[in-house]
């Protein structure tokens, strides 16, 4: 309902969500032709489906028609990039994460070194002080992001000086844990997040393991649904449109993710796949757009650092902050009032707003995998015994 009037003002869309000019109801048949034959084609004749012939022509006046760019050479030169794993040791694990032009690997490992260095585990996960650590913490690993991060083909330094241990440490030492450290701009400018993307995580009975993110970025992409029956995505808005300015994540970018022929957007999808004495011990990720680093990243500290159950670090609450805006997000019903006075007593704004993430993951224990989808969407753990050996 919240995006019926953008799907209605496109002809192929509306054919398919709005058969005979009404909406469909919960419990109606959903049918999508132009989708299966499109998918039939694909089975038949394989990815040249989308690198030229009919569909690709009819993609192209559609889109020309639409007052876009595509071209049939955009389809014919487009190569699909396999990255090297960002890997890194944390607590006597390898964090294997996505590496950019994701910013989930540079992130984590960030964030994760920046938390190290307060003891969260003594002061425990409620105290005000763990919070705005936590706060300080991210949203130092998002100003890096968003300055420095983008298509590694087109960046003139080396990845590696961000993960820098001295690096890091200087970084570290202006984070504090009773104060509120502003951003390096002048306003805050408004944003917000959105729960678009899909996550999943597999482990098979050989321990072989699978952590999968993909995304159209908004809701239903663009919301124009292309001649083969599928939408278009809207990724363009992962890049610096304009350097200094907000996207629709709040997001404010700099000149190493501006939009330039050949060059891939800067994501902040994070699955990860946690290895301990040569094992698979957790595979996780989860939708969110930017909420998807925090969230992962508290996962992390809840399994690993205060020492959970699969369900509680999955379920315990999570907060989300950002370089801008700068205020800590914290989900209804789930931050007290004394921690709220606390906070604010530091000086950091705060903000009330809905879940935070829609983590799906597994944790192998002692009894086997524990396999949990986020109760915050009415999600269920459940038991799965690992099959002998």
């Amino acid at each position: 309902q919240a995006y019926g009037a953008a799907l209605r003002r496109d002809p192929i869309a509306m054919s398919v969500f709005f058969p005979g000019g009404q909406a469909l109801d919960e419990g109606d048949f959903l049918r999508q032709p132009r989708l299966a034959a499109t998918l039939t084609r694909i089975q038949k004749e394989g990815e040249q489906v989308l690198r030229e012939g009919p569909l690709v022509e009819e993609l192209v006046r559609s889109s020309q028609a639409g007052g876009g760019v595509l071209t049939a050479e955009d389809f014919r030169n487009y190569q699909p990039r396999l990255r090297p794993v960002w890997s890194f040791d944390w607590r006597g694990k390898t964090i294997l994460a996505a590496s950019p032009p994701s910013s989930g690997g540079v992130f984590l490992q960030q964030a994760l070194f920046f938390c190290d260095g307060a003891p969260l585990a003594l002061w425990g996960i409620r105290h005000p002080r763990t919070v705005q650590w936590l706060g300080e913490a991210t949203a130092a690993a998002f100003r890096d992001r968003n300055r420095y991060l983008g298509d590694p083909d087109n960046l003139d330094f080396a990845l590696e000086a961000l993960v820098d241990k001295d690096y890091l440490r200087k970084r570290r030492r202006h984070l504090a844990s009773v104060r509120y450290t502003p951003p390096a701009y002048d306003e805050a400018r408004p944003g917000f997040e959105a729960m678009e993307t899909t996550h999943f995580s597999i482990v098979d009975g050989d321990g072989a393991a699978v952590s999968c993110t993909t995304t159209l970025n908004g809701a239903y992409g663009a919301k124009v649904m292309a001649p083969g029956g599928f939408f278009m995505n809207n990724e363009m808005d992962d890049f610096a449109t304009q350097v200094g300015v907000a996207n629709q994540f709040g997001l404010i970018q700099g000149q190493y993710n501006e939009i330039a022929p050949g060059r891939r957007p800067l994501s902040s999808m994070c699955p990860v796949i946690v290895v301990k004495d040569a094992q698979v011990d957790a595979v996780l990720g989860s939708p969110g757009g930017p909420t998807i680093l925090t969230t992962v990243l508290q996962v992390l500290l809840h399994r690993y650092v205060f020492r959970m159950s699969p369900w509680q670090a999955v379920a315990a609450p999570r907060f989300h902050r950002q370089d801008y805006p700068p205020t800590l997000q914290y989900e209804v019903g789930r931050l007290s009032s004394s921690l709220r006075e606390a906070l604010r007593g530091f000086g950091q704004a705060i903000q009330l707003r809905g879940s935070l993430g829609d983590v799906n993951a597994i944790f192998r224990t002692k009894e086997g995998w524990r396999a949990i989808a986020d109760p915050r969407w009415n999600g269920a753990g459940r038991w799965v015994k690992v099959p002998a050996k």
